[in-house]
């Protein structure tokens, strides 16, 4: 079993990366690194980093130099930010930990990029009116995808990794965090939801192909919204977040069209593994992100029961992934250990399963309450544990992780003063 911290780029360049990497192994525990090699926007509070407080990356920005040759047969051209124009982060991260004996992970978002949505409103999802969403781009789009499948192979090809870490490798939500989101109407379930398909071009050649009627749907969509707009937003039921809510709507063209979805992730994951395996036996990790603003709970269901929205499959085809990233955020260690018993149930043992936890608000009040999250996870028998965030997590959080994987995991490494300590 690995265990792993989630770190961005200026984590690693600010405290230098001998400094961080020995932070990493000596303070936390653990014995793997997920970089952000690829990565959205934000405004981040830094309680411990030692060049800043408050930080706003680059939006949409890769942290390696890509190879300008990977990219030659792909439309859409990965954005370089400052920071990497400075210095190549994953390179540098990946020769320290060689050195510290640590293992890289490539964390990589994939399709939640405001910069490209913009750059490219082609290849962006489109709602039932015909609206961009620009915070991503859309799966069905074979530019996407061949973008996608460069993206991979450049990092797999280039970089000493343990793995390729998949972020946002789907379909998106309509929230989902774009900053100065402002309506006067309720988005209810129901809105989320039918704001959320998708009607691109390419998404309705697949529906053609698949004998759907997807002007049909798309029209019916857009009558459904509009109704609900003229009452304030619509009906408050939480069963709008299942599939069988829908399945039936418009003589099943609606479910139909909506099961589509999962075929254009499942054809980008795949292609995203093969592209990788033509270069090397990096393995392709595929993040499950229902938990992400998750209800609290719908009578019966579980988070995994919303995968549907994201067109994702638990679990994914065999040949589309060779492991599946959870996130466990969650609340209180009883919803947490329901949750992810559900999803261990909904994974074949034989499927390395990764569980990502974070070790402080909102999810975790006392050192006590992760170290049975922890506990709980390698009962599941999980093939790895993952901690977010090293930069945004404030120092007595730290301390608990170490605790938590102390406890748990004998093999990690005896505490030593880290290298603030040591002056």
């Amino acid at each position: 079993m690995y265990t792993s911290v989630f770190a961005y780029p200026w984590d690693v360049l600010d405290e230098t990366p001998a400094v961080f990497c020995a932070n990493a192994r000596e303070r936390l525990g653990v014995d793997t690194v997920s970089l952000a090699v690829s990565y959205h926007a934000g405004k981040l509070i830094l309680p411990h980093n030692p060049r800043r407080k408050v930080y706003y990356p680059d939006d949409g920005s890769v942290y390696f130099r890509p190879d300008p040759a990977a990219f030659a047969g792909s439309t859409i051209q990965p954005y370089v930010g400052a920071l990497t124009r400075e210095e190549d982060s994953l390179a540098a991260l990946c020769a320290a930990a060689e050195r510290a004996g640590l293992d890289v992970i490539a964390w990589t978002v994939c399709l939640h990029n405001t910069r490209l949505g913009m750059t490219y409103p082609e290849y962006t999802p489109r709602n039932a009116f015909d609206d961009p969403a620009i915070t991503y781009l859309c799966p069905a789009q074979p530019a996407v995808r061949a973008y996608c499948r460069a993206l991979a192979r450049d990092l797999a090809r280039r970089y000493p990794l343990r793995a390729l870490h998949l972020e946002a490798a789907h379909h998106m939500p309509f929230v989902h965090g774009f900053h100065h989101e402002m309506q006067q109407v309720r988005v209810t379930p129901e809105l989320q939801i039918l704001l959320g398909l998708c009607f691109c071009s390419a998404c309705l050649a697949r529906a053609r192909d698949a004998g759907v009627d997807g002007a049909a749907v798309r029209a019916y969509v857009a009558a459904e919204i509009e109704r609900r707009f003229a009452q304030g937003g619509g009906s408050d039921d939480e069963a709008a977040w299942l599939f069988d809510y829908w399945r039936d709507r418009l003589d099943g063209e609606l479910g139909r069209y909506v099961t589509l979805r999962g075929e254009s992730v499942a054809q980008l994951l795949y292609e995203v593994r093969q592209a990788v395996r033509d270069v090397g036996d990096v393995a392709v990790h595929v993040q499950e992100a229902s938990a992400v603003g998750a209800s609290p709970g719908v009578p019966g269901a579980r988070v995994v029961d919303l995968a549907w929205q994201f067109g994702m499959e638990v679990p994914p085809p065999r040949d589309a992934a060779d492991g599946v990233a959870v996130l466990g955020y969650f609340a209180g260690v009883e919803r947490f250990a329901r949750e992810l018993d559900a999803y261990r149930a909904r994974i074949p043992t034989d499927m390395p399963l990764e569980i990502a936890l974070r070790p402080c608000a909102p999810d975790c009040t006392s050192v006590e309450e992760l170290r049975a999250k922890v506990a709980h996870c390698i009962a599941l028998g999980v093939a790895g544990m993952s901690f977010y965030n090293y930069g945004m997590m404030p120092e007595p959080n730290m301390a608990w992780m170490r605790d938590a994987l102390a406890r748990a995991t004998p093999h990690t490494v005896p505490h030593k003063p880290d290298a603030r300590e040591r002056g």
